[in-house]
């Protein structure tokens, strides 16, 4: 069975921001954010963000296996634009700066 590069396993997504895992680390409760977002999340509330529960510690450990298994997968993907990158004229896209720009 063929994989699918293009679609991004749900199990990639962090809960918060709803983008790929950046830097995957697990919370005392088991799951998994990325650190920024955590980070942030700590600084106003003292709760999970999945269950609403209160957490008594709010140390993070590094999630390697999903980290490795991110990378993997990027690295397995055909080359995609990066939409951040593109520029709409006149009905066409147009690659913006970079090693495939202009």
């Amino acid at each position: 069975m063929a994989e699918d590069y293009g679609v991004v396993p749900s199990s990639f997504i962090d809960p918060i921001s709803q983008e790929i895992f950046v830097d995957p680390v697990v919370t005392i409760d088991g799951h998994t954010y990325c650190r920024a977002q955590i980070s942030r999340w700590f600084q106003t509330y003292n709760t999970s963000p999945r269950t609403g529960l209160a957490l008594t510690d709010k140390r993070l450990a590094p999630n390697h296996a999903l980290r490795a298994a991110i990378e993997e997968w990027q690295e397995r993907r055909p080359m995609a634009l990066d939409p951040t990158r593109l520029t709409i004229t006149a009905g066409a896209a147009v690659l913006g700066e970079g090693s495939f720009g202009r």
